[in-house]
């Protein structure tokens, strides 16, 4: 009888959830849409604001979407199913979120996050706050290249680099607070050379039930023009699929927008059939990682494989799914779904919410 309340209360919950979750999302994506449309130079707008909005309500696309990942303007009804887009997947999330609300907690704070995972964790890093000894902020900063991140930052938000010895505390410390420095890491000699300024890193996408972990994608990330960020968006960076099994990229490089080349455009290198360096002891570090709390689902996991070895950057409840769709233009919709029901993980309640609530919001 319990269960039964608990499972009514929890199901109440979700639609709850997504309600709210959906309509927010509905406004943004729909005034963001009209303002992305306005800057096109396209004959004919109001077309595609009206091909866009029908579409919205059964695929829930985002603009970036819609007409940049996936260009679903082009594709039919069925092709369209294939792709997991974001809002689709955040319903299954939200379920996850109440369910396990520690995975988002741990994962949406990076100093939270780089405790948890120590055990994987190499480099240096303190959390800068107004209690912060000067002393201590100046001897970081005279110690190593650092990283300055928000400790709540996204998407290379507000991130940016410091060299050795030329920070200086008071202006950390004067500045908004908290954040979070780390020492620069450097990737291995291979990746580097995609592109030089940025640190390069490997992105897996997992489900793990506690006892067992799928890698539902994996990415190679590099930045371009010169940033020091390989976020995609932040960046312009360019990324490229690779075979989880073999550790070798299988596409050209892409960009958010859709800009594809067979080789890095600062470098030159090529990407299609490059071999990532110590595959398989990534592989096995990131099982490691999403085992190690038996609480933790679906995770986007960034990895830099360095000349020590292999170093988690940080994880991701939101995952980019775009990352894993646009090089070879496939959907991975069906790849997740039949690995939930492998590993026994609930998602079809989340599905029909959302199905059913789209129809009237």
């Amino acid at each position: 009888m319990n269960s039964l309340i608990a499972s009514v209360e929890h199901e109440l919950r979700l639609a709850l959830t997504i309600a709210r979750h959906s309509k927010k999302m509905k406004q943004y994506d729909l005034a963001r849409a009209r303002e992305e449309i306005a800057k096109l130079d396209l004959p004919d707008k109001e077309s595609l604001l009206r091909a866009y909005t029908r579409d919205y309500r059964r695929y829930r696309a985002t603009f970036d979407e819609y007409y940049y990942f996936y260009q679903f303007y082009r594709l039919s009804d069925a092709e369209k199913r294939e792709f997991l887009t974001m809002r689709r997947l955040q319903t299954i999330i939200q379920k996850y979120m109440l369910k396990y609300g520690e995975q988002s907690r741990i994962t949406g704070s990076k100093p939270c996050f780089l405790k948890t995972f120590s055990p994987f964790i190499k480099r240096k890093w303190m959390r800068v706050d107004k209690k912060s000894n000067p002393r201590e902020v100046q001897a970081f900063l005279d110690s190593f290249d650092v990283i300055a991140k928000p400790t709540g930052s996204s998407s290379g938000t507000g991130v940016y680099k410091i060299m050795r010895g030329h920070g200086r505390a008071e202006e950390i410390l004067n500045g908004k607070l908290p954040i979070l420095l780390e020492q620069c890491i450097s990737s291995e000699k291979e990746i580097a050379a995609f592109h030089p300024a940025s640190l390069n890193t490997v992105r897996l996408l997992t489900l793990s039930n506690g006892k067992d972990v799928s890698i539902l994608g994996a990415a190679l990330k590099t930045g371009n023009n010169g940033s020091v960020f390989d976020n995609a968006a932040a960046s312009g960076g360019y990324f490229a699929e690779i075979n989880p099994e073999t550790g070798v990229i299988i596409s050209d490089g892409i960009t958010v927008k859709g800009v594809e080349s067979a080789v890095h455009p600062v470098s030159g290198k090529m990407f299609m059939g490059f071999e990532i360096p110590r595959w398989h002891e990534l592989i096995e570090t990131c099982r490691a990682a999403a085992l190690f709390n038996s609480r933790i689902t679906l995770v986007a996991w960034d990895f830099a494989v360095t000349p020590q070895g292999i170093e988690i950057i940080e994880a991701n409840s939101i995952p980019s799914p775009e990352l894993h769709q646009m090089p070879l233009h496939k959907g991975i919709s069906k790849k997740m779904f039949s690995t939930m029901d492998e590993l026994g993980l609930s998602y079809r309640d989340a599905l029909f919410w959302a199905k059913i609530l789209w129809f009237f919001i």
